[in-house]
């Protein structure tokens, strides 16, 4: 019978091989890579859209459908900030040559502020030595406003311009407030209507001036109205006007003309226009 003898350097390989610690298995980490981001997370990343609620019919004054219908579109050339959870609610800061576009609704101006939880637009011009650069102007369909400070909430349709100008027909409209609403009617504040074209630090060679003015489809409708020739004021004064702010033949009362001759001044063909037919 044949005796096996082991070598000794395999004993001590063995032995230490036994005392050696385990290695610790790989710890399991969980692939959380994959997992999709909320989907509101997304749209608030969404590049020059803001997110909007399922599409809606949009109703008369759009105040309770709970959102808008449209991606509001906005772009500026020189710095775009956007805020989360601030205390005064999501917004954001676009300056420099800044628009922003809803459907048929257009802004610009030098700087607009958007305030996403009201829907609302805050727009201003950069004062400066020569005026005001980059002042807001306005324009939804038809309607298009000049002013120093414009305010405008997408969903309401409702606006506040500041020092407007607006043009109707063939005339032009300078007020120190305008307050827009969904059904396009103006509600005008130290107004003054002339035909004159004139430049933003023009005054008009003739105007008619009323504190309160209301332009609603064809007609501007006016409280106490007087006349000015520049700024001086004209003993030419009416308790109230009505003034037709559209062209083309239709019934209703004739402005009376004004003006000077070797008389004086004088104010009339005052007068009522029937239209009997097309």
């Amino acid at each position: 019978m044949s005796k096996c003898s082991v070598s000794p350097f395999l004993l001590l390989g063995l032995f230490l091989a036994a005392l050696w610690p385990a290695a610790p298995a790989a710890a399991q980490v969980p692939d959380t890579t994959r997992q999709a981001l909320p989907a509101d997370t997304l749209a608030a990343f969404r590049p020059n859209t803001l997110p909007v609620n399922t599409p809606r019919r949009r109703q008369a004054t759009r105040a309770d459908d709970g959102g808008l219908d449209q991606p509001v579109q906005f772009s500026a050339r020189d710095s775009l900030v956007i805020l989360f959870g601030n205390d005064a609610g999501d917004q954001s800061t676009l300056i420099g040559k800044a628009e922003v576009n809803y459907g048929q609704t257009r802004l610009s101006a030098h700087s607009i502020q958007i305030f996403f939880d009201r829907d609302e637009l805050r727009a201003r011009g950069l004062p400066s030595d020569t005026g005001l650069v980059g002042r807001p102007h306005f324009q939804d369909g038809q309607e298009s406003f000049f002013g120093r400070v414009f305010s405008y909430n997408l969903r309401t349709e409702r606006g506040r311009v500041e020092e407007a100008e607006t043009a109707i027909e063939d005339g032009f409209i300078n007020a120190g407030v305008v307050k827009v609403v969904e059904d396009s009617t103006l509600y005008i504040a130290e107004g003054s209507y002339t035909t004159c074209e004139c430049g933003p630090n023009e005054t008009p060679s003739y105007s008619l001036r009323s504190d309160k003015m209301k332009v609603q489809g064809e007609w501007i409708y006016t409280g106490p109205i007087q006349l000015f020739l520049f700024n001086i004021p004209t003993p030419l004064w009416l308790p109230f006007g009505v003034l037709p702010s559209q062209e083309g033949r239709r019934s209703g009362p004739l402005p009376p003309q004004w003006g000077e001759d070797e008389r004086g001044f004088y104010l009339r063909d005052w007068g009522w226009y029937w239209a009997i037919n097309d």
